[in-house]
């Protein structure tokens, strides 16, 4: 009973200002006149009706804030608890009736900017008009200028589309869009998203299928396009917002001409189609998150490369492609069908396609001479990458295609430089590798040596055999004692004599400069002469020690038998590192000479030497000429 009387007073104010013929506020005296409190009353009183269509009217914009909104809503219900059931737990009011807006002009009291705000849409909005008149008008109380038009907190679960509309700006902020989210203004000067979510979950059964076929891929119902209507770019800033897809097999246009195309801060479920896309000043894409794949074939980027910001670490990952579009998106019958072909190159089917890889390719390539314009190296060392592993997988597939030896080393030689320098573009991992062959030769050199050391079998036998006769012969370890005494003894006070003798003869600023060097080798023959000497290496005969002496005496042994052992290891090792480097860096054995199995070792390490040093020479003269 109160809603009936609700809705004959609300359709007999709608009689009366559909009566009105005069100009009021700026706008066109033919066009009938109606609030958009009204119109929010008559969704809610009347939510059954199929669709609400405004044609030629002029739609005054009554509250420029939510709360305004629901103060009008209420007053003119007149009844607070019919309003509050339409109001859900956010405070939105539930429009469940579609809405359409033919040439219609929406203005409001004050020359401020036009806002819709916490409006929950079940069905889709539609703003709309002739190509060849005009769409609908956002305008100011005097009718004089365009206003711009602000959605804050709406809920758009059917979609919302915008054709043909003039304003000086769009803004959706915190807007949820479900399915469809079509902009394409006549003239407009800057559209924004800010912090929306828009999610397609239109099903279709190609597009659940896609994860299967891999191959067809469907426009998406979201769509920015300025050119349909009008010719004046404009500025598209999408920033903070996140799109999804329930279904895998769908795309996202984003055509059109722009003034500045800024994507900041984005999470992107879905692939994106830059095809047709024109930019004149600035491209500003950062921050985004790109999980599926991306077409930039045939976008045209301004001119200035330093107004380009575009960095790669949002792209890599293999996720440029290309889209090859078909002429219509519905056949005959109505039904829905593939608006493009994914083309990735990543299967045998595809690699098999020349003129797609080679948009593919041109993609990168694009990118690549926009990031060395701008002077992005890094960048741009990681889209060549890409690029040429790409061509890499394909040399692999003509190998395949057709094997003769000289397909195989084609894509051998790729592959090398992708594993040894990433193609010339990391130097420093050249260096790492070199130094891999040079330790692992070194190794083999050091299991045969060229020269012989103290771990040389005709060198270690008889001095393991001298140090055990300590051990065995009464006779033998006083005797070496004594002889090894003597030796030393005669020895150091001869080389003594003979240095201080020499050292004497030498000009005075040779001394100064040798001083230290002579006290060091003083230094070593006294510390030898203390140990040997002063300590009395096992004097006396083994049986007739102490227990005490023995264990003293064992373990002199065996210290100076493991520093001999351990001098013979430091000497190989440094034998077999030198002549690993020597045979590295010179094609033949340079000056240390190789013998043995060591000889045939050092001819393939000069042959992989000569040639890995030539690529990490051209890597290393390629990034200092790009820096």
């Amino acid at each position: 009973m109160i809603r009936s009387l609700l809705l004959s007073t609300f359709l007999f104010g709608i009689n009366a200002l559909a009566s009105f013929a005069q100009h009021k506020h700026g706008v066109k005296a033919e066009y009938q006149n109606v609030k958009f409190s009204d119109i929010v009353v008559q969704s809610i009183l009347d939510p059954d009706t199929d669709t609400i269509f405004f044609n030629n009217y002029n739609v005054e914009i009554d509250a420029a804030t939510a709360e305004g909104m629901r103060a009008i809503v209420q007053k003119k219900l007149e009844n607070k608890s019919v309003a509050r059931q339409y109001v859900n737990a956010q405070g939105y009011y539930n429009i469940n009736n579609p809405l359409v807006f033919y040439q219609c002009i929406f203005f409001t009291s004050t020359d401020a900017d036009l806002q819709i705000e916490q409006l929950e849409f079940d069905t889709p909005v539609i703003f709309t008009g002739d190509a060849e008149a005009e769409g609908c008008e956002i305008i100011s109380a005097a009718g004089n200028h365009l206003n711009g038009l602000i959605f804050k907190h709406c809920n758009f679960k059917a979609g919302i589309q915008l054709e043909g509309f003039s304003a000086t700006s769009l803004l959706f902020d915190r807007c949820k869009i479900g399915d469809k989210l079509e902009v394409r203004p006549r003239e407009v000067s800057n559209v924004r998203l800010h912090k929306c979510e828009y999610e397609n979950n239109i099903e279709l059964k190609a597009a659940k299928d896609f994860d299967n076929k891999k191959r067809l891929i469907y426009r998406s119902s979201i769509d920015f396009d300025n050119e349909k209507y009008g010719e004046k770019p404009c500025t598209l800033t999408i920033e903070e917002c996140k799109f999804y897809t329930k279904y895998q097999g769908y795309k996202l246009d984003l055509t059109g001409k722009y003034k500045i195309l800024h994507l900041e801060d984005n999470l992107f479920d879905i692939s994106l189609d830059f095809d047709g896309a024109e930019v004149e000043d600035n491209f500003i894409n950062t921050g985004n998150i790109y999980k599926k794949y991306i077409d930039f074939n045939g976008c045209v980027m301004p001119g200035n490369p330093s107004n380009i910001v575009f960095h790669w670490s949002q792209l890599e990952g293999f996720k440029l492609a290309v889209f090859d579009d078909s002429e219509d998106d519905e056949n005959p019958r109505g039904e829905l069908v593939p608006s493009a072909i994914l083309y990735h190159a990543k299967d045998r089917a595809e690699l098999a396609e020349w003129p797609l890889y080679e948009e593919l390719i041109n993609s990168y390539f694009n990118l690549l001479t926009t990031y060395k314009g701008r002077g992005d190296l890094e960048s741009g060392n990681h889209c060549y990458i890409e690029m040429k592993n790409m061509e890499t997988r394909r040399l692999w597939y003509i190998y395949q295609k057709t094997p003769n030896l000289y397909n195989y080393f084609k894509y051998q030689i790729n592959y090398f430089l992708q594993y040894f320098c990433d193609y010339g573009t990391n130097p420093v991992k050249s260096v790492l590798y070199s130094f891999y062959v040079i330790l692992y030769f070194a190794i083999f050199y050091f299991i045969f040596p060229s020269e012989k050391d103290n771990l040389y079998l005709s060198r270690l036998s008889p001095v393991t055999a001298w140090f055990s006769g300590f051990f065995s012969s009464k006779q033998h370890d006083v005797a070496l004692g004594l002889a090894l005494q003597r030796f030393v003894t005669t020895r150091y006070k001869e080389t003594l004599k003979t240095m201080r003798i020499q050292f004497g003869k030498y000009p005075y600023a040779l001394r100064v400069l040798g001083k230290p060097l002579y006290n060091l080798s003083i230094m070593v023959r006294s510390f030898n002469y203390w140990v040997v000497v002063k300590q009395r290496l096992i004097p006396g005969e083994w049986s007739k020690k102490t227990r005490l002496q023995q264990i003293w005496g064992s373990v002199q042994i065996i210290s100076f038998f493991s520093i001999y052992l351990l001098l013979g290891l430091v000497a190989r090792i440094i034998n077999a590192a030198t002549l690993s480097v020597n045979a590295f860096v010179t094609l033949g054995y340079g000056e240390i000479t190789a013998v043995g199995m060591s000889r045939y070792l050092a001819v393939v390490e000069g042959l992989v030497g000569w040639f890995l040093l030539s690529i990490f020479s051209v890597s290393l003269i390629s990034q200092i000429l790009q820096s």
